[in-house]
């Protein structure tokens, strides 16, 4: 991915503002209304006239080869068409609350569904299912903010998905707090691998220049082989069982 352009990059995975909006029936005056009311999914990229790239998440960078523009992920088409349901429907002025009523709604259902089958989310629910309103509130916020500023069409492969924007945070999140271990437990490694594909799968490639900053990068390339080399140790033959520390995959 380091080595494809950035031109190459957006021009495979987003849409400029004037594709965007005439895949959404709409003209880019209305676009950009809708973007600036809160009401759909801002661009993840822009560059400038003097080709730089600016990414909602990793910031500036400069002398790229992108032609000017704000560049959207084709599948925030959904959000955008929500929001041009619900404005006939209630009105523009009650279309922010509807909106975020019904994104909470999906992401409270998501979030119980991805706790009882996939993985815990211990600030949220308790073993027995108790939910903590406050903690799932808050997991709300974070990600209607997430999702208007742009961030999800940057990182999430699917982010017209309430389901998968949820998912990919949340393997995110695990992933990472085990990444931080010194060690590891040789009967964590295999679940550990299963879920890190289905991360990998759900997270964005990302641009060539913000790539080595990415989750991509830590989780999939570095915390990947760090857990291959893992798997390779415990199943040595006759290896007795052993926590298996970071150090060891060095040799």
């Amino acid at each position: 991915m380091i080595d494809m352009s950035v031109a190459r990059y957006l021009a495979a995975h987003y849409r400029t503002s004037r594709q965007f909006a005439a895949t959404c029936g709409i003209s880019e005056a209305t676009l950009a209304s809708l973007v600036d009311a809160g009401l759909a999914p801002a661009p993840s990229y822009h560059v400038d006239a003097q080709g730089v790239l600016t990414s909602v998440v990793f910031g500036k960078f400069a002398d790229t080869d992108a032609a000017p523009g704000a560049y959207f992920h084709p599948a925030t088409a959904r959000w955008l068409r929500r929001a041009l349901q619900v404005i006939a429907r209630v009105g523009l002025a009650d279309a922010g609350v509807e909106l975020r009523c019904r994104f909470n709604v999906r992401f409270v259902a998501v979030l119980r569904r991805i706790d009882r089958e996939l993985l815990r989310i211990e600030d949220c629910f308790a073993p027995d299912g108790t939910a903590n309103p406050t903690a799932i509130q808050s997991r709300c916020d974070v990600a209607w903010n997430a999702l208007m500023d742009g961030t999800f069409g940057l990182c999430v492969r699917d982010c017209g998905s309430v389901a998968s924007i949820a998912r990919k945070e949340l393997l995110q999140e695990h992933l990472t707090r085990y990444a931080a271990l010194a060690t590891i437990e040789a009967r964590d490694i295999a679940p550990l691998e299963t879920l890190l594909a289905i991360y990998a799968d759900a997270a964005m490639p990302f641009a060539p220049p913000e790539y080595l900053a990415s989750s991509r990068k830590r989780l999939v390339e570095n915390f990947g082989a760090r857990l291959r080399s893992l798997s390779s140790i415990a199943s040595r033959p006759h290896a007795a069982p052993v926590r298996l520390a970071a150090a060891e995959e060095a040799r």
